[in-house]
């Protein structure tokens, strides 16, 4: 998806370039550079659809009984939360039995993105820290693997609740979690964390235990040593900026000083067709949601290496 929003930005606007999608007819649109998606629905839309901060919406009605709906960013060119967006929007529409229904549960997504946007985030719970450490973790070692701030930056979708945290070039996709490391089960709070349609997907465990001494690695001071690195570049400082906002983080309150961890070994695992996971196919329609628990220690022979390392060849 990523790929084709960057291929229609390099044509002319208005442009249109058809998205595969099982059930709607869908397309990636230039609008004068800024990337949209275009929904072809047959017949009129009875929903009001509102557009959100950073999300224009276009309902454009033609006289042969068809609409086009048009989720379109305001802002020129490619951002995480933008992209981060689109696919949520077209992942949730994937198991829809017809185009009507696919439409009604594109438009519930938007409405959560729009509440999660507008909402008072409050302090964030131990479980969202720990979360957010992770993937800060693992931006910093993109840095050290050799990653431009703006491309590790664009990757980096987790604040904006989609699917997968990071989605890299080339359809390669991170799932992120952490443990303490004396507790190998990891909480799986969707199934879409856990389904790779078409991406190759790999899980990113990070050992991560508390330090209540003053000890190990704050949140602040991993937030501000990448936001060093980000400096250099204006649109990576703006999507970090972005990103931090999203998740709701204050780093003025007191609150956020205590967290400080001590920073253990990654564990990556490579989501394979026969990796135990909870599949979509198998979920009944009426189940909206579904969270379990992985015991990754009997995930090992799936264990593999991160993408940017030498040797990155899975046997399927």
């Amino acid at each position: 998806m990523d790929a084709r929003i960057a291929e229609v930005l390099t044509k002319q606007s208005l442009q249109l370039l058809p998205i595969a999608h099982p059930v709607l007819t869908v397309y990636a649109q230039n609008v004068d550079g800024r990337p949209a998606i275009v929904v072809d629905v047959q017949g009129t839309v009875d929903r009001y659809i509102a557009g959100s901060k950073g999300v224009a919406i276009v309902v454009d009605g033609s006289g042969d009984d068809q609409t086009y709906v048009r989720f379109e960013s305001v802002a020129s060119g490619r951002t995480p939360m933008f992209e981060a967006l689109i696919d949520s929007l077209l992942e949730s529409t994937l198991d829809a039995k017809d185009p009507a229904t696919a439409l009604d549960v594109m438009v519930d997504t938007f409405d959560e993105f729009k509440a999660m946007l507008a909402s008072d985030h409050g302090q964030l719970s131990e479980s969202s820290v720990r979360g957010l450490f992770a993937e800060l973790v693992l931006l910093r070692d993109l840095r050290d693997a050799g990653f431009d701030p703006a491309t590790a930056l664009a990757a980096w979708h987790g604040p904006y609740r989609a699917a997968k945290d990071f989605v890299l070039p080339d359809e390669k996709c991170v799932e992120v979690k952490s443990i303490r490391r004396q507790n190998h089960r990891l909480q799986i709070s969707n199934i879409d964390q856990l389904d790779p349609r078409g991406e190759d997907l790999r899980l990113a465990v990070l050992e991560l235990d508390r330090r209540v001494d003053g000890e190990g690695t704050s949140l602040e001071s991993l937030i501000n040593e990448l936001e060093v690195w980000v400096s250099v570049d204006p649109q990576a400082k703006g999507f970090f900026a972005q990103a931090l906002a999203a998740v709701g983080i204050d780093l003025s309150d007191p609150y956020y000083r205590q967290w400080r961890f001590d920073i253990g070994s990654w564990h990556w695992y490579a989501i394979l067709e026969d990796f135990p996971r909870v599949r979509a196919a198998f979920v009944p329609p009426p189940i909206t949601r579904v969270r379990y628990a992985i015991d990754i220690d009997q995930c090992q022979q799936f264990a593999t290496v991160p993408f940017w390392t030498p040797d990155t060849s899975i046997e399927d």
